[in-house]
């Protein structure tokens, strides 16, 4: 499995539910999982409950989120969330565990909003491609629809990097 070096995320210390709430509450549902009548957000209490239903760790999808994660050894190292941000949203399960380290609160309202960024998110990633049958050259930054997030003091060096190189984009 693909492993984004910045989708390791630190999270010693925390307890496990703390962790997941906050991420179940900065996530928004996808595709079919919009049918779901479960809760867009939940309680520690709620959490707690929901690991505690299963015999591990791992989450694949809850109420319609698409979460994909192990929590298996959260509380003692971290963990993996490429799958997440996948479709939540790239360094979306970051911001959300910084906030949550920032307040202490799994259920905050700055975690809530992350649920706006997400739905941006999931909705690109699962459009249809008007494009299909296509192909452009382009750059592999705006193939990849990469942002760049540097500023005048601190250029984003790698954005830069893959600007430079040329892609040949196939669309399905």
């Amino acid at each position: 499995m693909f492993c984004d070096p910045q989708a390791l995320i630190e999270t010693k210390g925390l307890k496990t539910e703390a962790i997941l709430c906050a991420l179940f509450n900065a996530a928004s549902k996808v595709g079919l999982g919009n049918k779901n009548p479960g809760p867009s957000m939940i309680t520690l209490e709620e959490a707690e409950e929901m690991l505690m239903s299963r015999s591990g760790f791992y989450l694949e999808y809850e109420h319609g989120k698409r979460l994909k994660l192990d929590l298996t050894r959260a509380e003692e190292s971290g963990i993996n969330a490429t799958q997440y941000d996948l479709y939540q949203g790239k360094g979306l399960a970051r911001a959300a565990i910084d906030i949550l380290r920032e307040t202490g609160d799994p259920c905050h309202g700055k975690i809530i909003a992350l649920q706006a960024i997400s739905r941006e998110n999931v909705e690109r990633m699962t459009k249809p491609n008007p494009k299909a049958g296509q192909s452009e050259v382009t750059s592999f930054a705006e193939a990849m629809e990469l942002r760049d997030r540097g500023t005048a003091d601190e250029p984003d060096h790698e954005y830069q990097h893959y600007a430079a190189q040329t892609c040949t984009t196939l669309h399905l």
